[in-house]
């Protein structure tokens, strides 16, 4: 068997001999550091004496006083590997002492190319130790974005992790350097200069501490410049807040190359616990709440969307260790504060405002202490952070009175230096003004933002004052999506608005003329086909939050006399195209629908055209809503019809016509692709939703189907024999895809009957191509087959109950297990249970999905000898093992295989294999041992 693991160069390189560090050497390192003495005096608007800092100190010597006082304790988590604080210094001097050797100079832009792990901290402490600043560059972001922040910086160098150096090697130029931690390997074991540990270089506190680059009204992103002093003193102010300190854990998702993950990354410096998270951990909801709850999180900085979505989650009030949360990125409502404060009512919440251009954050407002004196819907962005000045002006550059709104200026020592390389636009939005009242002109950021100031001093914010917006708590320029969509080939011109959908969350509206290869398309696909070739264009260009929700296609743009486009005459026409885009219900049916998914997936407003799945719907909630409607029309919909009628349009249809042919047990999950379809069986339970997502990601190179297990939907009984079950689902196969080779793939149980569908096929002189078990493990403490004694016992048997509820929960470690062990004495205990926690799933769907599990469990029991002692498979295998599972029959038994199989182990636990962002690493292993990927 072939295993494929991860090698950790990090650990190689701290383990060299020659290199120690001790406390003595690093109080010298730290005195060696020669600062400009600078101090302050600010107050807010005069109505408050205000803190004064003496910044005395860059980064480096944050961070090393940190490691002064604790050395020991731990810096920085990321899963099974922790790094303690005097580790982290000492590796991130050798990346300085080897930028130097290269000679890299005090405030030359250095990229990171890592994804989230201890090399990405190691990365940006060695480039700021070595003078440099950095420029986070996500892995993640569209080809064409990185490779404008990288030319348009000018860097020379790029950290970069091995495994995702591939990634970057089709976009950069021949001159650029990509430098590893092996190559920093290879460089100390070569280098005479053993005798003194690598020391950082003299800063002073206005040299570049790093680089962001923001969305940019020319069409392209533009590098906002933050300097030493502006990023210590966001620092010392989260520190003295509390929010930071040497007793807290925050968690890091943000991704790099966002304005709010640099205070994440750099939070070591205040002595805090860095816990390392996936930065698409936002999408995994369920997987947030158990890396707080695991790790003893005590900050979380998050948008309000990512908060709402939180707070919609029961087992986010066991998020007890949080003291304080920081929410900012978009508007925080009144409504959603209480929800979260009565969800948590420990916990304080904290709504912070900000520019990238002021460095993170410019003001706070404790929501906690003011939300019940708050009478606007709108919670107020409260004043400005230390030795930071709000500024309140009218179009002629004037101090409005209190009450009165206008544009938002912003001064102080976190502004930043300005844009790179580009002297014009900085002149634009960084100048100096005399405020009122003063004869000192001072420099100031103009936001763009209108605001205004309350009698009390406090300020709230109103909107943004140009085409500059924020989607998701991402900063957007419309102008950008406009260049990007008009660089299409299928487009002549676009323009892009904004609209709230609701009260609280706003959406893009894309209004496109076609050119000529656009109109010839149009006239062969349906408008919800065109618009998905469009995004999937645009989602190699730009992030997804950029990409519009809504399309609206015109013959010929509207334009003003003066030659521009006419937006009110586009929002004219969105009217009329709102039976494609935004129609409301036309019959009862869809009324009734939509009423169901507005409560299931908490939504104000939804369209008889949206679809579910990019409205985040999931499986509970598909469940809950197929159950809901049968219940309330009297339909029979299977609970696999989501996949294939997404919308309420289509499932309205559904159930006016009452086809039977939706009760098919082949599910298509995608179905496009010039190859042989995949057909591939679920885990235990039989609902093919879970493997959604898979079938996604794979792409349209072959058609996926999923086979549901008979006995889900109502009026069905599952088979009592696993070879029977087998047999039904091939025939059905066979129905499909008369002749093989066939393609089989399974997934935790599901690779047991792959596994006898590829023994019957062969049975049959089919040739099955290539069968895949994902997952073949059960994981610790559960077991498939039910002994004799277990089933007369029934529900009173407690490995029965833990399996059963490992199909609803998803987790094999859930808290609440021990309450249910302790109630549940038979099924209706057990359904009532789920229900409660799962409110919408009937009583009688819990009791079907766990007859399945049950019978087919025994089915097991009574077959296993047959199945796993008289079965020899001629066709190739892959196994993907996940973290922490048992070893399967088939990781043990290579006897059962003609050619021996080729296994990868995942580092990803057995339930999060097929979500965000544990997907992500099994697509990878797959792609290295299965050819046609």
């Amino acid at each position: 068997m072939h295993s494929v693991t991860q090698n950790k160069s990090w650990e190689r390189l701290l383990n060299l001999k020659g290199f120690e560090l001790d406390i003595r050497e690093l109080v010298e390192l730290k005195n060696s550091l020669s600062y400009d003495k600078i101090s302050i005096s600010w107050s807010t608007s005069g109505q408050e004496e205000r803190f004064e800092y003496a910044i005395d100190q860059c980064l480096p010597g944050l961070f090393l006083s940190s490691v002064l006082h604790i050395p020991d304790n731990v810096a920085i988590v990321d899963g099974d590997d922790k790094l303690c604080f005097w580790q982290l210094a000492h590796l991130s001097l050798h990346v300085a002492n080897y930028l130097r050797y290269l000679n890299c100079s005090i405030d030359e832009c250095i990229g990171l190319f890592v994804e989230p792990s201890l090399e990405q901290l190691i990365g940006v402490w060695g480039i700021i130790f070595s003078g440099a600043a950095y420029l986070a560059l996500a892995p993640d972001y569209p080809p064409e974005r990185l490779k404008y922040m990288i030319e348009n910086s000018s860097m020379k160098y790029i950290f970069v992790q091995e495994k995702v150096k591939f990634k970057i090697l089709d976009i950069i130029s021949s001159d650029i350097t990509l430098i590893t931690i092996s190559d920093i390997i290879d460089y100390v074991k070569m280098s005479a200069k053993t005798k003194s540990a690598p020391k950082p270089r003299e800063l002073k506190s206005e040299n570049l501490a790093y680089i962001v680059y923001t969305s940019g009204s020319t069409g392209k992103p533009k590098g906002v410049m933050i300097e030493h002093r502006s990023i210590v003193n966001q620092m010392l102010w989260l520190n003295k807040k509390g929010f930071l300190s040497r007793d807290k854990k925050i968690i890091h998702k943000t991704s790099i190359s966002f304005d709010a993950a640099q205070w994440e990354m750099l939070s070591v410096c205040c002595g805090t616990q860095l816990v390392i998270s996936d930065f698409s951990i936002n999408k995994n909801i369920s997987k947030l709440v158990d890396d707080i709850i695991k790790n003893n999180v005590s900050l979380l900085q998050c948008v309000p969307t990512l908060l709402q979505s939180l707070v919609n989650r029961h087992k986010f009030a066991k998020c007890s260790s949080l003291s304080h949360i920081l929410c900012g990125g978009e508007s925080l409502t009144k409504k959603l504060a209480l929800q979260c404060l009565d969800t948590l009512p420990n916990c304080e919440l904290i709504n912070v405002y900000g520019p990238t251009e002021f460095t993170c954050n410019a003001s706070f407002y404790n929501v906690s202490i003011g939300i019940k004196k708050e009478h606007h819907e709108g919670v107020s962005i409260g004043r400005p952070v230390d030795n930071t000045e709000f500024h309140i002006l009218d179009e002629n550059g004037r101090s409005v009175s209190s009450g009165n709104s206008g544009e938002l200026y912003i001064s102080g020592i976190q502004i930043a230096r300005g844009y790179f390389n580009q002297e014009n636009l900085t002149n634009k939005h960084f100048f100096s003004f005399i405020p009122t009242g003063s004869n000192t002109p001072i420099m100031s950021y103009k936001t763009g933002d209108l605001a205004y100031q309350n009698m009390d001093g406090s300020f709230y914010f109103i909107g943004r004052k140009d085409t500059q917006i924020k989607i998701r708590g991402m900063r957007v320029e419309l102008e950008e999506i406009k260049i990007e969509l008009e660089s299409l080939p299928l487009i002549n011109v676009a323009a892009v608005m904004n609209k709230y959908h609701d009260v609280s969350q706003s959406i893009l509206i894309a209004c496109v003329e076609l050119s000529t290869e656009g109109v010839i398309l149009k006239e062969n696909h349906d408008h919800q086909e065109l618009v998905s070739i469009l995004k999937k264009e645009l989602a190699r260009r730009i992030p997804d939050y950029m990409i519009p929700t809504l399309f609206v296609f015109v013959d010929v743009m509207p334009l003003t006399i003066t030659g521009k486009i006419d937006f009110n005459k586009i929002e004219k026409i969105f009217g009329k195209e709102s039976l494609k885009e935004k129609s409301e219900p036309k019959s009862i049916n869809e009324r009734v629908i939509q009423s169901i998914w507005m409560e299931c997936l908490k939504k104000n407003s939804i369209s008889v055209y949206d679809d579910f799945f990019s409205l985040g719907g999931d499986s509970l909630s598909a469940v809950d809503i197929i159950q809901s409607i049968n219940n309330k029309l009297g339909s029979n919909l299977p609970l696999h019809a989501l996949f294939e009628a997404s919308t309420i349009e289509k499932l309205a249809c559904l159930v006016d016509v009452n086809s039977n042919k939706y009760a098919e047990r082949l599910v298509s999950l995608q179905p496009h692709g010039a190859l042989s379809s995949i057909f591939c069986w679920p885990g235990l339970g039989g609902y093919p939703m879970s493997l959604r997502l898979l079938a996604e990601k794979l792409g349209k190179i072959r058609p996926f189907y999923g086979i549901q297990a008979f006995g889900l939907n109502e009026d069905e009984r599952p088979y009592g024999s696993i070879q029977k079950l087998v047999h039904a689902d091939i025939t059905a196969i066979r129905n499909k895809q008369p002749r093989g080779p066939y393609v089989l793939w399974g997934y935790s149980f599901g690779t047991i009957l792959a596994f006898e569908a590829a023994y019957q096929l062969e049975q049959l002189g089919e040739k099955v191509e290539e069968l895949v078990l994902i997952a073949p493990g059960m994981t610790k403490g559960h077991s498939l087959q039910l002994q004799s004694s277990d089933k007369s016992s029934g529900y009173e048997n407690k490995s029965l109950v833990s399996l059963l509820f490992s199909v609803f929960s998803r987790s094999s470690d859930d808290q609440d297990l021990l309450e249910y062990l302790d109630y549940v004495n038979d099924e209706d205990d057990f359904a009532s249970l789920i229900s409660k926690r799962h409110s919408g799933l009937s009583l009688d769907l819990i009791k079907r999905i766990s007859r399945v599990v049950i019978t087919t469990s025994e089915s097991l029991s009574s077959e296993s000898e047959s199945i796993f002692h008289d079965r020899l498979i001629t066709a190739p295998v892959k196994i993907f093992s996940a973290k922490s599972d048992q070893l399967s029959y088939f990781e043990t038994n290579s006897n059962c295989f003609i050619n021996i199989p080729d296994v990868a182990q995942i580092n990803v636990p057995h339930f999060e294999l097929l979500k965000e962002p544990g997907i992500n690493e099994l697509l990878s292993r797959m792609r290295m041992l299965i050819n046609w990927m």
